[in-house]
């Protein structure tokens, strides 16, 4: 099995892998379609201002834009590193969902976040990971499929359900993402 760490670099989650284990899932949420008018406030450039768990934040920037017009690209960049991730936008009653792909060399999963503009502009940007605690009992449950692996004071939390499944879990769930936001970047 791979580090986590080198799982969650293609997003900033390099630095969220100080967190321990975020969930996957085996699938995206189901596909918005032509994302030119729902992406065009997330385009540009964002500056790292806070990451839940951290006194100090490096510096790090996140470039959003379009590739085509169902998919984004995200680039993050810090002092010493850059890496490129593709997404999809997602609209679940007026909310937006990003299912960011983690493409390892051995296999791709999806990273979904729920995301939050604030302020003048919206120059501000939170994005909140799915409840692990809620998950796993959702899980438990079966009101969702997935699998949990305890990984040593943690557990790597794994969702093997279908996209339409996920997306009626995030729809009824209010619960489903952290109350937090793991990361917030301010638009440059």
């Amino acid at each position: 099995m791979k580090k986590r760490s080198t799982v969650w670099a293609t997003f900033a989650i390099s630095c969220l892998s100080i967190f321990g284990c975020l969930p996957v899932s085996d699938n995206p949420l189901p596909p918005y379609g032509d994302l030119t008018d729902l992406a065009a406030p997330y385009l540009g450039e964002w500056n790292l201002i806070q990451m839940l768990g951290m006194a100090d934040v490096a510096s790090c920037t996140l470039e959003v834009a379009m590739r085509g017009t169902a998919e984004l690209e995200i680039t993050i960049e810090d002092a010493t590193s850059t890496s490129s991730s593709i997404c999809t936008l997602h609209e679940i009653d007026n909310i937006h969902y990003v299912s960011i792909t983690v493409d390892t060399d051995l296999e791709v999963t999806y990273g979904i976040y729920r995301l939050v503009l604030l302020g003048p502009g919206n120059n501000r940007l939170e994005i909140y990971a799915l409840d692990s605690h809620t998950l796993e009992n959702a899980i438990n449950l079966n009101e969702i499929e997935g699998t949990i692996t305890d990984l040593e004071g943690s557990s790597l939390i794994r969702i093997t359900d279908t996209s339409e499944n996920i997306e009626a879990y995030v729809r009824t769930k209010s619960q489903a993402f952290e109350i937090n936001p793991v990361m917030v970047f301010q638009k440059k």
